[in-house]
């Protein structure tokens, strides 16, 4: 029995110097990338290694949910729409999915919105 916990901490370890391994060719690449290319375009000095790890530890600040690394954060309520389309009997599927694609076209088509106050309450529910 404990050699199935054995294997996940072997796992985690040679995942260890994998992790470091990726983030020290991730840093090499984006500064040989810069180095190359922002001193001739926009007439920047060229940075060092740690300048480079540095520019991606504040883009990781900055977006955090973008990148290779990890999930995207953002997109967890995909499972949650998904689910709850599930629970709905056809008739509030087919509902709900006219309502969404009323409120999509006259947003993104421009075109023109409900007349009276009754269609836009319908809209916002």
């Amino acid at each position: 029995m404990n050699s199935g916990k054995y294997r996940g901490k072997a796992k985690m370890l040679m995942m260890i110097p994998i992790f470091i391994l990726a983030i020290l060719a991730m840093t090499t690449v984006v500064m040989l990338l810069w180095n190359e290319l922002m001193p001739e375009l926009f007439n920047l000095k060229e940075i060092s290694f740690w300048q480079s790890m540095g520019l991606i530890a504040l883009s990781k600040l900055l977006f955090p949910g973008s990148g290779s690394f990890g999930k995207h954060k953002g997109y967890k309520k995909h499972g949650y729409m998904k689910e709850k389309m599930m629970h709905m009997s056809p008739e509030e599927r087919e509902e709900f999915k006219a309502r969404w694609r009323q409120r999509c076209s006259t947003h993104y088509r421009n075109e023109a919105q409900p007349s009276n106050d009754d269609d836009v309450s319908q809209l916002n529910e």
